[in-house]
């Protein structure tokens, strides 16, 4: 949701009850007045962002993060109270809905035209998407919605993103098969961490303007060691090209990777997971619960169903479930 001066009512309240836990001097009176947007300025400088004074989900994605890592007792009794809005009874209504989000098709790598995901996650991956495409780079997916008759595996957890709408995919084969014409060029970090880097056939000089002038939070090179699998070995190849850091690009609207699991390593490219981003906005690690999660999409008869549902609702993010 986007908040500016002249909004009213309980999400600028939310927005103000939160600057004051980060300890900002305000109101919280519900009003996007002149105070407020100054206020908004001051924490967009603080935190290197385009200070207009306007909330979007760039703005607001950094603010849930600084709430996020503050360890004062006045911001997490702000969290606590803002999960607790979300009731876990049975007269709690579903909050948001499904929306249709676009998707790339790259030439001959399957995929999906579109995805599904729940309406503020959807917010923050078209941007995501229109500032790929800003940089000349497409976005494929393999899926985002996963719906809570689908089971678990051994490349499926039981508290995955996918069912809280809250993730998407990137197409599998877009990516860790010929380096050379891949849309995505894949480096192994460490810990199973891999760093997303999408190709651009805009040049350096170009690539260096549009950052700057749309201030675009990522990098940008013209050589790197692509990690790629092969009849189930692990490879790696010096690639050349223009290229942007896919993995800077989502963190900064919310979304985060996820490491490989250790089956890749034994030949499995379905446990690559260099695919997999979700939307960790808003989340508060030992607090937020999974089960207040889905019921922020699905009515609690609805969540009943799902055949997990009694054994990880109470799941914390970052304690059971991350």
């Amino acid at each position: 949701m986007l908040l500016r001066k002249g909004s009213k009512g309980k999400d600028v309240k939310k927005l103000q009850n939160g600057l004051k836990a980060l300890g900002y001097s305000l109101g919280t009176d519900g009003d996007f007045g002149r105070s407020t947007k100054k206020i908004v300025e001051k924490f967009q400088r603080d935190h290197d962002l385009y200070d207009d004074g306007i909330v979007g989900n760039g703005t607001a994605g950094v603010y849930d993060q600084a709430l996020k890592t503050l360890s004062n007792t006045n911001a997490l009794e702000f969290l606590l109270l803002e999960q607790m809005k979300t009731p876990f009874c049975p007269e709690n209504p579903f909050q948001m809905e499904w929306k249709t989000c676009p998707a790339d098709i790259f030439p001959g790598r399957d995929g999906y035209d579109h995805l599904l995901l729940r309406t503020d996650v959807a917010n923050a991956y078209i941007d995501l998407y229109n500032a790929v495409h800003e940089l000349g780079g497409i976005l494929t997916t393999a899926g985002g919605k996963r719906k809570l008759t689908t089971g678990s595996n051994i490349s499926r957890s039981k508290t995955s993103f996918h069912y809280t709408g809250r993730a998407f995919d990137m197409a599998l084969p877009t990516g860790m098969q010929n380096p050379d014409i891949d849309p995505f060029i894949i480096v192994s970090c460490e810990d199973r961490i891999w760093s997303v880097w999408c190709r651009t056939d805009k040049t350096m000089t170009e690539m260096a303007h549009l950052i700057e002038s749309q201030k675009l939070p990522t990098r940008v090179t013209d050589c790197l060691t692509a990690t790629y699998m092969i009849g189930g070995k692990v490879l790696e190849k010096e690639v050349t090209g223009v290229f942007f850091s896919f993995t800077d690009l989502a963190r900064a609207f919310g979304f985060e990777s996820i490491r490989a699991r250790s089956r890749f390593y034994k030949g499995v490219y379905t446990s690559a997971e260099w695919w997999h981003f979700q939307y960790e906005t808003g989340l508060a690690t030992g607090i937020s619960t999974f089960g207040r999660e889905l019921l922020k999409i699905y009515t609690l008869e609805e969540v009943e169903e799902f055949v997990y549902w009694n054994l990880v609702k109470d799941y914390r993010f970052r304690i059971e479930w991350d």
